[in-house]
């Protein structure tokens, strides 16, 4: 089936909004979008996993309708499937909407709901109620495209060894540590990359199933610090977390704890 196919052009839900619909076929992932306010989006979707990404899926989406996506196996889940959505509408055109959902696998196995739309269980992802007006012009803490001309990846320190003991890991956010071409980056590329790189460590740490994290950002004037809180206070994935004193990294480090 191609992807980002319109399936009903009149689809009923009563709750207004735009959704993502990840529905359970047997061994598979049957992911779909609702668009249920008022107007034309047009969708840019790019799936990924750790190590690979997927075509990205490009389509316009009329009022209240419903398209199909893309279907996954189920194991898949362990890879860390994620879609990283940029969104646009026809009717705001100094607007976007940005958001990555990643799929958890212990999550979507067991708090699975029944979706009578679609007669199978399955989970139903809120994007947003009404389109949002953002700033064309607002710095999103998560945006790679600060780094130019290179991928995240590419400026990864691979040398560089992660303390990982049982169920907890240790990380250093300090940009020597983690970045082999830094020399040259404005502080808000710095602190992007920081703020990236933390990203994906914490999504590794949820992956693995671990239930502890402590990442050292360092004190100094505590916006990195602040960015990290913020995250972790919108996550669902973290019990709790705390910025004490640590036997190894002082006061400049926070302990994580997963659920």
């Amino acid at each position: 089936m191609e992807y980002g196919v319109l399936i009903n052009d009149s689809f009923h839900y009563d709750v207004r909004g735009a959704f993502l619909f990840c529905i359970s076929k047997e061994d598979n992932i049957d992911i779909y979008f609702l668009n249920n306010i008022n107007d034309e989006l047009i969708i840019d979707i790019k799936p990924s996993v750790r190590a690979f990404e997927y075509d990205r899926i490009k389509f316009k989406a009329i009022p209240q309708s419903l398209y199909f996506l893309a279907e996954y196996p189920l194991d898949i889940l362990n890879e860390g499937l994620k879609f990283d959505f940029n969104i646009l509408n026809k009717q705001i055109t100094e607007s976007r909407y940005e958001e990555i959902i990643k799929l958890r696998p212990k999550k979507f196995i067991t708090n699975q709901e029944y979706i009578m739309d679609f007669s199978a269980q399955g989970h139903i992802i809120k994007l947003f109620d009404e389109f949002p007006e953002i700033d064309k012009e607002q710095i999103k803490y998560i945006n790679e495209e600060y780094i130019e001309n290179s991928s995240f990846d590419n400026y990864i320190d691979t040398s560089v060894k992660i303390n990982v003991t049982g169920n907890e890991k240790e990380i250093d956010l300090h940009i020597e540590n983690i970045c082999t071409n830094h020399a040259k980056m404005k502080s808000v590329e710095i602190l992007n990359f920081q703020i990236n790189y933390f990203l994906k460590e914490l999504d590794d740490a949820l992956i693995n199933g671990l239930e502890k994290l402590t990442v050292c950002h360092g004190i100094g004037k505590g916006v990195l610090k602040s960015k990290i809180h913020e995250i972790l206070l919108a996550s669902n994935d973290v019990k709790s977390f705390k910025n004490e004193y640590h036997h190894k990294f002082g006061f400049g480090s926070t302990e994580i704890f997963l659920k």
